[in-house]
């Protein structure tokens, strides 16, 4: 399991012990690691074709970023980064655009909360 995840650990089921916004930030997690696993480069393209980022297509930041190697899927080693593209482009702008997100990922950032 990826240890850039704040909340999700891999687990079936959200843990009781997470407060609302943890564990709608457990989901959004659990959603990318289950898409990550399906999606290849085509899918990732077409999904961050539609958002900008510092006013970059993010789709085409996506694909420059790719290695030769990953133009088919990416790789495990490019999940991270991948990651955190959808954060900002996607999550934090469009599913969760409350600034109350960020804060609850960001304090369990700092807070160091990580997944084994």
């Amino acid at each position: 399991m990826s240890t850039f995840y704040r909340f999700y650990k891999g687990e079936d089921v959200c843990p009781s012990d997470l407060l609302p916004e943890e564990a709608r930030l457990w989901n959004a997690e659990r959603v990318f690691e289950q898409n990550f696993k399906s999606s290849d480069s085509s899918d990732w393209y077409a999904f961050f074709k539609d958002y900008e980022i510092n006013g970059d297509n993010a789709g085409e930041i996506f694909i420059k970023t790719l290695n030769e190697a990953e133009h088919d899927k990416p790789s495990k080693s490019s999940k991270e980064w991948i990651f955190k593209l959808w954060l900002e482009t996607y999550l934090f702008v469009d599913k969760f655009p409350s600034e109350k997100w960020v804060k609850t990922y960001l304090k369990s950032e700092s807070e160091g909360y990580n997944s084994v």
